[in-house]
């Protein structure tokens, strides 16, 4: 009896990476992001390479999460996210009003 065995295809490392939705944000920017279905709203911004969510439910109080998270929840099917003017952060959370 003969068994064939397959070669292992190598695995291309850019698919297997999730893709930094935060990469080349600039300083003055975060990234919005909304779920259309719940209504919430919530930010994320990177500050010399910390990363901190900020979530309408928390009053936009900041949060450290993972780049990894970051990139999960962007990929939601159900998650609109655009990059925006960290003023528009700041007005949310009441910031020099």
């Amino acid at each position: 009896m003969r068994t064939e065995q397959k070669s292992a295809r190598p695995i291309d490392v850019e698919q297997a990476q999730p893709t930094d939705p935060l990469a080349g944000l600039a300083s003055t920017e975060v990234l919005r992001c909304h779920n259309p279905e719940t209504g919430w709203v919530w930010f994320y911004a990177r500050e010399e390479g910390v990363v901190r969510k900020f979530h309408a439910y928390h009053d936009f109080s900041p949060e450290l999460v993972s780049r990894t998270e970051v990139a999960d929840t962007v990929g939601l099917e159900a998650v609109e996210s655009e990059r925006v003017g960290l003023g528009e952060l700041e007005w949310e959370r009441g910031v020099g009003r």
